[in-house]
């Protein structure tokens, strides 16, 4: 009989797919307040919760077999995390989606306005440089009048 050490806490996992639901849940209301910089912040924690649950589904996959690492009911507990972390990820998958979509109307908006009321630059040749449409080839000369 082989011991294995698995390296896998029932606990800490469980804990880890509430937090990850609770942040993905939080995305919508982030996204209404505009407070772009939690989430971003957000993001960053998502991530490493998210790399922290692969390893141990890794774990548990690779050793499911050889050790009983979680019982029954602690199984189904984390197949209805896992299903809830689903739902959670789609709600927030929509919000950003929408988001997304509101951002990119609204800045086409303000293109087609900016486009539409500039003005045209007349008088530069495709240098930048100012063309001279004067008579004058050279800047006139202007005297001042001693008396005024």
């Amino acid at each position: 009989m082989s011991s294995v050490q698995v390296f896998f806490n029932y606990n800490i996992t469980v804990e880890a797919f509430n937090r990850l639901i609770t942040l993905l849940n939080d995305d919508e209301q982030l996204l209404k307040s505009g407070s772009l910089r939690e989430l971003s912040e957000s993001f960053d924690r998502k991530n490493d919760l998210i790399s922290f649950l692969s390893r141990q589904k890794d774990t548990l996959s690779k050793h499911s077999e050889e050790n009983k690492v979680v019982t029954e009911e602690q199984k189904q507990t984390l197949i209805a995390l896992n299903t809830e972390l689903d739902n959670a990820a789609m709600k927030s998958k929509r919000a950003i989606t929408k988001a997304m979509y509101i951002n990119e109307k609204i800045l086409g908006i303000a293109a087609n306005f900016v486009s539409k009321n500039e003005s045209k630059s007349v008088g530069y040749n495709r240098d930048g440089s100012k063309r001279n449409y004067s008579r004058f080839k050279e800047a006139p000369y202007v005297a001042l009048n001693q008396k005024l």
